[in-house]
């Protein structure tokens, strides 16, 4: 059998699948076509379905088996467009202007390459020698003339180019936060003769290996029966792990020996992953997992638990240790992510190379993690007499509580100007602005202006963290020296513009007007604060703030306090909550909201 490959750790590839080998009179018995090709030029599409797919546009050299026409297009499932990528395992690593040999298949009005990843070679003069002798005596191959496009041909260009190498590694990152990754099972299928408990079992066992050798951290959140195959669902669908034990809408082709495939969706913003012992990630934001269930290979447990644990090597960014037949180098051979499976026994095992390899995206001592922060600024013709109602407090986060530094990386000042000082980035503008805003909403983050910064723990990068100016609001009371509560948000409250003083406290809550406009929070109601509102089940839920960051805080003895996970309410939340990770029999809890209020 053979395995994935996807792009994750340099100095690695970026994408995999796993499959059952072939020999050259096999291969030839499967394709439509045989050919000597020189590849022209490649491009990321998007088909009418959503998915992100590559056009792969050749020049033929030669004809070994069937009819082509001097150029045409091969397409394959996966690749860049945009800034958006869709690691899809079925991708194969080509370099434009390199000769290759074709194995071709006919997709309903398209081509593919047959068997997926095994449809393409290395151009070798032997090899070409060998197949000409086998096609001599074989069937003919299928006339495929008719699709025949012009050598100017342009598919549509990826906005920022189309690399194998160059969009860089990728990594998850909500594990530096302490929230585990939450994984989607599909088991309504599954290999002839697997239970939804071997099943069940098999998944978890590849989950936990890859736990046991890294910070990586999974949760299977939920079992349902998906409506489409797990490789098409995207980012807008919830981002999530999904593990499809069957391909029962058709995404591998049944004469191929694939027996899965599993990929990861990022997007293209290197160092938004992090930076690992010097290396810049790209930020992984959902996975997939999808296995050829009427493979009898897939019937036998350990098996299965062997090509699982390979597939979610590739999802959480793993290459192939090796795609070499034979291959000499002992600890690439026997590495569960080797391009071939083996099918012995070992199920759900890792060896040296591949503990060491996960280990270079996900350490043992996690990196620091950051948040994006958000700033509606106020302003007015005159400078405010509160300007900490600018001011945002960019901190840092890190599991294992090493100290930490924060760097400032580049900004877009807009209108204003930025400074930091410490952790705190203070915008200043001035002027007789309307009031205006962003929709945050927006895929593409909109801003007036930005400030980016990262954290470091002496060895390894936080992501990039943007602080965003997401709106303009005017401030015109009092006059000489307005105090930075915006006119709008006076005279919702208060009636009028002139309703209300920054440091009032119209509720008596112990919260001035100004700390109540910063939190979000009614100024006219006591009871509306922040809070711990319900503890359910180990589940404790507050009153939240979109896109403000909350540390939950643990304690033995309430002196000493580590944060143990960090929480990001999303745009439009209004409550926030997360279980406890218990490590002791007794332990303290609190929330903290992280700011300078």
């Amino acid at each position: 059998m053979r395995c994935l490959f996807l792009g994750l750790f340099l100095p690695v590839f970026l994408f995999g699948a796993s499959y059952l080998p072939k020999s050259d009179a096999r291969m030839l018995a499967d394709a439509d076509a045989i050919c000597v090709v020189d590849l022209v030029q490649k491009s990321g599409v998007r088909s009418e379905g959503g998915a992100i797919r590559t056009q792969f546009l050749f020049k033929l050299n030669d004809a070994i088996h069937g009819s082509l026409p001097e150029y045409f297009l091969v397409e394959s499932p996966g690749g860049v467009y945009g800034i958006e990528v869709n690691a899809d395992s079925r991708l194969p690593k080509l370099n434009q202007g390199d000769r290759y040999i074709l194995f071709i298949e006919q997709d309903g009005t398209k081509l593919a390459f047959s068997n997926d990843t095994l449809g393409v070679a290395d151009f070798e003069g032997d090899r070409v020698a060998s197949l000409e002798a086998l096609a001599a005596n074989a069937p003919d191959g299928k006339d495929l003339t008719d699709h025949a496009v012009e050598s100017s041909f342009s598919v549509a260009e990826s906005s920022v180019g189309y690399s194998d190498n160059s969009s860089g590694p990728r990594r998850f990152t909500l594990q530096d936060r302490g929230v585990p990754i939450p994984v989607i099972l599909d088991l309504s299928t599954r290999p002839s003769g697997i239970t939804e408990s071997q099943a069940r079992q098999a998944v978890t066992a590849a989950l936990s290996a890859w736990e046991a050798a890294s910070s990586f951290r999974f949760e299977i959140t939920s079992e349902e029966t998906f409506a489409k195959s797990a490789n098409t669902f995207s980012t807008i669908e919830g981002n999530f792990i999904r593990i499809q034990m069957h391909d029962n809408f058709d995404q591998i082709s049944d004469a191929s020996s694939t027996l899965g495939i599993g990929g990861s969706g990022f997007f293209l913003n290197l160092g938004r992953g992090g930076t690992i012992g010097g290396d810049a990630f790209n930020e992984s934001v959902y996975g997939y997992v999808v296995l050829n269930h009427p493979k009898t290979t897939l019937e036998d447990p350990e098996t299965l638990e062997e090509v699982l644990t390979h597939e979610i090597g590739h999802v959480i960014g793993l290459a192939h240790s090796s795609e070499t037949s034979p291959e000499g180098d002992t600890e690439l051979f026997q590495s569960i992510m080797y391009y071939l499976a083996k099918a012995d026994d070992r199920g759900a095992s890792l060896n040296t190379y591949d503990i060491e390899t996960v280990r270079g995206g996900y350490p043992l001592n996690n990196p620091p993690s950051a948040t994006d922060r958000i700033l509606y600024a106020v302003t007015y013709s005159n400078a405010l007499s509160s300007p900490e109602v600018n001011q945002v407090n960019m901190q840092g986060f890190d599991l294992q509580g090493d100290p930490l530094t924060i760097q400032s990386l580049g900004e877009n000042s807009g209108p204003g100007t930025f400074t930091r000082v410490g952790n705190v980035v203070t915008y200043t503008l001035v002027g007789n602005y309307a009031d205006g805003a962003v929709d945050l909403e927006a895929e593409d983050n909109p801003f007036f202006a930005y400030h980016d910064v990262q954290f470091s723990d002496g060895i390894n990068l936080s992501p990039t963290a943007r602080l965003r100016v997401v709106g303009l609001l005017r401030d015109s009371h009092p006059n000489a020296t307005p105090d930075g509560l915006p006119d709008a948000w006076v005279t919702e409250n208060f009636g009028s513009k002139s309703g209300a003083l920054a440091g009032g406290d119209a509720d008596g809550d112990g919260f001035s007007n100004l700390q109540e406009y910063r939190m979000d929070t009614d100024p006219n109601d006591s009871n509306d604060r922040f809070a711990v509102t319900n503890y359910t089940d180990g589940v404790i839920t507050w009153t939240a703030q979109q896109l403000q960051p909350y540390t939950v805080e643990a304690s033995d003895d309430l002196s000493t306090w580590n944060v143990v996970r960090l929480v990001y309410p999303e745009v439009g939340a209004i409550s926030a909550s997360t279980e406890f990770p218990l490590t002791s029999d007794k332990q303290f809890f609190r929330v903290v909201r992280n700011d300078d209020l």
